[in-house]
């Protein structure tokens, strides 16, 4: 299964604080992970996960969910092979870590003062990498590094369900105050 999500969790922050922040609110009926534009969860040890389409996790207003907390977000495409992950305190950006490997299969952008568990997840996959063949493999073990290196703060990483994690739907708040049609055509709004 093909994915282009990110996904940002922030340690302490009340799940009621994020959807009043964002001016979302949790859709009433279930929908499949992967059809949501925004997805709520709880992880465990008191991170909050906020998953979205693309690399909307990145945005300012996501970002500014970190206030006051420290916060690690990622963005994985398994279509083209890019990812990119990040560290936050206080609303600002302290690390990144990204694969393009467009700029070489090894590449690894590295900004600020990353987690110490890059240096072993970065090691054991270049050691897969150097397996396969290297530079000619027919994979790219080099992009897991970034995913890998988020879930190593909060536990959690695209595609591993291995936490039975429940997820909510977002929607904008002001959907659920929209009268429906026969409300706006009896003036009952």
């Amino acid at each position: 299964m093909s994915f282009h999500h990110s996904w940002i969790a922030m340690k302490g922050l009340d799940r009621a604080a994020c959807l009043a922040e964002l001016g979302l609110e949790v859709r009433p009926e279930p929908a499949a992970r992967s059809a949501c534009e925004a997805a709520l969860a709880e992880l465990p040890d008191g991170w909050l996960l906020l998953l979205t389409r693309d690399d909307a996790a990145f945005k300012a207003r996501f970002v500014a969910l970190s206030k006051g907390r420290s916060a690690v977000a990622c963005w994985e495409d398994d279509r083209v092979m890019h990812a990119d992950a990040r560290g936050y305190d206080d609303g600002r950006q302290t690390w990144r870590v990204a694969h393009e490997p467009e700029k070489g299969v090894r590449h690894l952008q590295i900004d600020g003062d990353p987690p110490q568990a890059l240096e072993a997840i970065r090691a054991e996959q270049a050691a897969l990498q150097d397996a396969e063949g290297g530079e000619r493999a027919q994979v790219d073990f080099i992009f897991e590094v970034p995913p890998e290196l988020a879930k190593s703060i909060c536990g959690f990483r695209l595609g591993d369900d291995g936490l039975g994690l429940t997820f909510s739907e977002l929607r904008p708040a002001r959907e659920a105050h929209r009268p429906n049609l026969l409300q706006r055509l009896f003036g009952r709004a």
